[in-house]
């Protein structure tokens, strides 16, 4: 067996762990490392790991700590919903809608445009730009979320 394909199988199985975790804190935060290590049957070495990863990409955050049962008190963790927001595009036929999210998808913001009769595909990509660059001018949410989500400010 290659290298190559050992290690492609260790991102994967990383990225599958990563995605377990970060899903398991969005659905039942907030919940502690070891409750997520008892529920995913992945060691506590793994889950705590994974989560120092999606703590310094501020995904996650630790809240508040819960009571102890005989060990250390575990500290729980919640998704940071507001650090990144998700922009929303709906093309109707005579409207075209904008909406900002959380990750909890809470409406941060939202703005609409008209469409004009029969616009041309320039038409719709322009009034698409408008949108988007209205939104990202007077949403309350901060500048530097939107910079950090696939550099979508460089339109």
């Amino acid at each position: 067996m290659s290298s190559k394909i050992t290690r492609g199988s260790f991102q994967l199985m990383k990225s599958m762990n990563r995605s377990t975790i970060l899903n398991m804190i969005r659905e039942e935060g907030p919940i502690s490392r070891a409750e997520i290590a008892k529920r995913t049957s992945l060691t506590p070495p793994t889950v705590s790991n994974i989560v120092k990863e999606l703590i310094e990409t501020k995904f996650v955050v630790e809240t508040n700590q819960g009571t102890s049962s005989g060990g250390r008190k575990p500290t729980f963790l919640e998704i940071n919903a507001d650090q990144f927001f998700t922009l929303g595009i709906d093309v109707g036929t005579t409207q075209m809608e904008f909406v900002v999210t959380n990750l909890r998808g809470e409406l941060k913001d939202h703005y609409a445009l008209a469409i004009p009769p029969a616009p041309s595909s320039q038409k719709i990509l322009e009034i698409m730009e408008e949108g988007v660059r209205y939104l990202l001018d007077t949403s309350n949410t901060p500048p530097n979320s939107w910079e950090s989500v696939s550099g979508c400010t460089e339109l």
